[in-house]
């Protein structure tokens, strides 16, 4: 840490010391305030005694929030007091009338109808602003600072008995929580004394079904519940299980099946804190145990709101299909094999979720709300089913989006690099171009980043990316004979093609490129995956320093052939992924994201060079091609701890080599495209290294030590991170890191090579702790990792934490999560 930084932290704390001093005497304000005379701020509530829950799982029922601190110090406390200081209700109820009485003289000299409306619309958004200063206090009162809150005696009791419901939930039913209050001056602090006492276990699970045939489907279907004997009793199990049967009786036809049909009844009266649980599914309703089939659907392309629906329509007929289109120029039989509804099917809520996905992957509608409807039997059609009280009609409302769409997004990006630097990014999309669902979309991207230079880590340069390209979607498969078979995965044919560059300092690489993609749906809502068959990019390469060249014809000396990744060259492949990712954003569950993927590259050149062009050395068109396969799997997953701290982690590998005529010990061959290698360190892998530079393996440049970007082919990282939140959108980490890079075969670089389990030893391992400001929108993220196990020094010596501590610690900027 250099003088200037130690400096600049210096002054940072003496400031937030400052600061805390500052907001001390708001308690003072507190006491002296007339409107809390007699009360007492809340300033802490704990909860003591719990064995088997959390702490922070019981607060959650706490009614009341007490006043937030730091250190002691109540400082959104003394924030709300600086605000009010300047409140003065008199002055804004003025300012309110003046806003409203100004507002109507414009109302009233408007001289047509429209400009009236938005007088009136901007009359409404000030006047809504206006009033909240007045009544809910200036803007310092209500978004920096904190309203006292006043200990209340009542809140306390409901805390209470809403502590003793959730312990009960989890089974300990004999459960006693009571609570006391400390009074100092005129401040309170409350504590919830809890004891569990012993749970209760499920000692058998009993079933009263009376309808022989939901019977059978729960017998049949009961290797999927969680609901087991010799368990403890969890409110929650029940509550999964019901959702759990909803389901399958939904996706078997019961239609009108309500949860309410599913209860539970407990016998507790055993001894040895034992209870006995017994599934109801019951229904004095017998039209809730009939099973529903599907009769017909009406599909509504123009809803507003109100589901209102404009008068001048066009009406098409294709199977039990009804299109209303209201202008809209759409291929029905498109829409039909999107649908796939045929007549008499048995109702499948699963089916009706699918056509809302298949709907939703057109990208064409802003809304699809699906609604089953009982057809009453005086109106079936001849041809309909026997009796009407079980016929479906299923309506399909959806709200279209703008045909053409201009979108621009800018901010900062963090690459590989220490500089955060800005980027652009526009795109214009035009969606049913040809009036059969197809989107073509034009995009470019230019972003500037301060990097470290391939030759010097310590030299930051400046790195511009720039990325342009335009294509065309499909909303079926463009490949012949098998449209039809995969249609109920919503598949989508893209066609890309682009152009851009990299310019660093050392080097310039612009490439065109063109694809060909398919993308198709999972068989869950959390699943997807897509194949490429062809992916092209024609590379060309020049170098712009005598360093640079120099070290690559040094490498060349000594063996190595990454000189070949720089010529003008061809890089085609076919690849394939697999993406399962059950995040759901708003909510506080446990996720988990899984993808493998798959990459051939080569094949193509290799047979027109081979049999057509009649080339050596891997040239087609005297362009350098490769043939190369690479494989790589990610897996990451994040556990909330109550609702405050969570715990993520990660583990990445993958491998990727040369074969064919490129997989040669020889010279100019055994070679990859130098974006196809695997590198580790940097603000997302090992953060206690620099970006590029771990590994491979043990090997360490005696001479240059860590200053060139070091690539490989195997790869294995796996991370770990606590994170907790601080106050406000403050949030902390602790992290763990581990990880490198290997080669399959370079001598040029002893150490570098993979040997199985003789490889453990080279694992990088990293430690750190970081501070993220968590806008919502966006997260800032400033991470310092310190290297704890060095695989680049001798047996013995590999445990350096010490030395990086006082020495060298590697600072991360970065730009979201690091995974």
């Amino acid at each position: 840490m250099t003088k200037k930084s130690i400096y600049h932290f210096v002054l940072f704390f003496a400031g937030f010391a400052l600061l805390l001093v500052s907001c001390k005497p708001s308690l003072r304000y507190f006491s002296n305030d007339p409107k809390y005379k007699g009360k007492h701020l809340l300033t802490k509530q704990s909860v003591q005694g719990t064995k088997k829950l959390s702490e922070d799982e019981l607060s959650t029922y706490i009614k009341q929030k007490s006043n937030r601190n730091i250190l002691g110090f109540q400082i959104y406390l003394g924030f709300y007091y600086f605000g009010k200081s300047w409140y003065d209700t008199v002055a804004l109820q003025k300012q309110y009338n003046h806003q409203e009485a100004a507002f109507n003289r414009r109302i009233e000299k408007a001289k047509t109808e429209k400009r009236k409306n938005r007088l009136r619309e901007k009359k409404n958004k000030r006047l809504s602003k206006s009033y909240k200063n007045l009544t809910e206090g200036n803007w310092v009162m209500r978004t920096i600072g904190e309203a006292p809150v006043v200990f209340d005696s009542l809140s306390s009791i409901e805390s209470t008995r809403n502590i003793h419901r959730h312990l009960k939930s989890k089974g300990f039913l004999e459960n006693e929580v009571t609570w006391s209050v400390r009074f100092k001056k005129r401040k309170a602090k409350v504590t919830y004394h809890v004891n569990e006492k012993q749970p209760y276990m499920v000692r058998n699970i009993l079933y009263d079904i009376p309808n022989p045939r939901i019977d059978s489907l729960n017998a049949a279907f009961k290797g999927g519940s969680e609901l087991s004997k010799n368990i403890q009793y969890n409110e929650q199990n029940l509550s999964d299980e019901r959702d759990r049967l909803f389901s399958i009786l939904k996706n078997k036809g019961y239609y009108k099946i309500s949860k309410q049909n599913i209860y539970y009844t407990l016998d507790s009266s055993l001894n040895a804190h034992q209870l006995d649980i017994t599934l109801h599914i019951k229904t004095d309703d017998s039209s809730q145990f009939t099973v529903f089939h599907i009769d017909e659907a009406a599909f509504f392309a123009e809803v507003s709101q109100g589901n209102s629906m404009p008068n001048n329509y066009e009406e098409i007929q294709d199977g039990i299909i009804t299109y209303q289109l209201y202008g809209r120029k759409y291929n029905t039989k498109i829409l039909s094999r999107k649908i796939y509804l045929k007549k008499r099917e048995t109702y499948d809520q699963r089916k009706i979720e699918g056509i809302q996905r298949r709907l939703g992957t057109l990208d064409m509608f802003r809304l699809v709300n699906i609604k089953p409807d009982i057809i009453k039997k005086d109106t079936l059609h001849a041809d309909s089913l026997d009796t009407g009280v079980n016929a479906l009609k299923i309506y399909i409302y959806t709200s279209p989006l703008k045909k053409y769409q201009l979108s621009q997004e800018y901010g900062l990006s963090v690459g590989q690099g220490y500089i955060p630097g800005p980027f652009l990014n526009v795109s214009f999309k035009a969606r049913n171009v040809f009036k059969n669902f197809e989107i073509f979309e034009a995009f470019v991207r230019y972003s500037l980043e301060g990097q470290a230079s391939a030759l010097n880590v310590d030299n930051v340069l400046t790195t511009q990316q720039f990325n342009s390209g335009i294509s065309l979607t499909f909303p079926s498969l463009l490949f012949p004979g098998l449209r039809n078979r995969v249609e109920r995965s919503a598949p989508r044919s893209r066609i890309l093609t682009g152009y851009g560059f990299i310019d660093r300092y050392e080097y310039r690489r612009t490439f065109i490129n063109a694809s060909l993609s398919y993308f198709f749906l999972g068989k869950n809502k959390f699943s997807q995956f897509g194949i490429t068959p062809i992916d092209m990019y024609v590379v060309n390469s020049n170098i712009k320093t005598q360093e640079f060249q120099h070290y690559l014809d040094t490498l060349r000396s000594s063996g190595n052939n990454l000189y070949v990744t720089f010529r003008q060259s061809i890089v085609t492949n076919f690849n394939f992924y697999y993406a399962y990712n059950n995040f759901q954003f708003g909510t506080n569950k446990p996720s988990f994201f899984f993808k493998p993927y798959v990459e051939i590259g080569g094949n193509i050149p290799n047979l027109i060079s081979r049999y057509i062009t009649k080339e050596q050395d891997n040239k087609l068109l005297g362009l350098q091609y490769f043939e190369y396969i690479k494989f790589q799997v990610d897996m990451r997953g994040t556990r909330p701890i109550g609702k405050k701290h969570s715990v993520a982690a990660k583990l990445i590998a993958g491998v990727t080599r040369p074969y064919g005529s490129s997989g040669y010990a020889k010279a100019g061959s055994y070679i990859l495209p130098y974006e196809k290698y695997f590198f580790s360190g940097g603000t997302s892998s090992i953060r206690a290294w620099q970006p590029r530079r771990l590994g491979p393996g043990s090997y360490k440049d005696l001479k240059n030590g860590y200053l060139f970007e070091q690539p490989g082919e195997i790869l294995l990282e796996t991370s770990i991170e606590y994170r907790f939140k601080i106050y406000w959108f403050l949030e902390g980490a602790v992290f763990l890191d581990a990880g490198n890079v290997w080669t399959l075969k370079d001598p040029t670089r002893p150490g570098s090579e993979f040997k199985y389990f003789e490889s453990i030893p080279d694992i990088a391992v990293g430690t750190g702790y970081g501070v993220r400001l968590n806008f919502t929108f966006l997260i800032i993220r400033f991470d310092m990792g310190y290297k704890l196990l060095d695989p680049s020094e001798a047996v013995g010596k590999r445990y350096v934490l010490a030395q990086t501590i006082t020495k060298s610690p590697t600072f991360n900027i970065g730009i979201g999560y690091p995974f």
